[in-house]
């Protein structure tokens, strides 16, 4: 009973999300990213620190094999729900990231770097007004 709840809520997050996304790029009419940079020059640091938020991003994914021994035949279905569970998070992340940057200008994404805001909230307020400011 535990584990369908559990599945129940998990998917009406990742569809939130995904309906997030979504409506996100709707309302940004294109996949047009702006990919301008506020200087040309790329360092080291700036692909480590892309590199490390793609770790950590994807760093839960240990936690499908400690589960391993509940499963119904482990060695087909903990690396089967491991590629299904990346696979999703690939498209979100995707989804996310085109509908935040079609909609905000870099500076504007830059702006809510000291996290009281971030990208994705201000999007949100764009996309479903002011209201949802005194909810988060």
């Amino acid at each position: 009973m535990d584990s369908g709840v559990a599945s129940v809520i998990g998917i009406i997050k990742i569809v939130g999300i995904l309906i997030f996304g979504l409506v996100g790029i709707w309302l940004a009419d294109s996949f047009a990213v702006d990919s301008s940079t506020l200087d040309d020059t790329n360092t080291v640091g700036d692909f480590l620190g892309a590199t490390a938020l793609g770790i950590l991003a994807f760093k839960g994914f240990t936690t499908i094999t400690n589960s391993g021994s509940e499963v119904k035949n482990p060695h087909r279905n903990v690396g089967r729900a491991i590629v299904i569970s990346i696979a999703i998070c690939v498209v979100i992340y995707t989804l996310v990231g085109f509908a935040v940057s079609s909609n905000l200008s870099l500076a504007e994404i830059i702006e809510t770097k000291d996290y009281s805001q971030p990208p994705h909230q201000h999007l949100a307020t764009m996309v479903y007004g002011s209201q949802l400011q005194s909810q988060w």
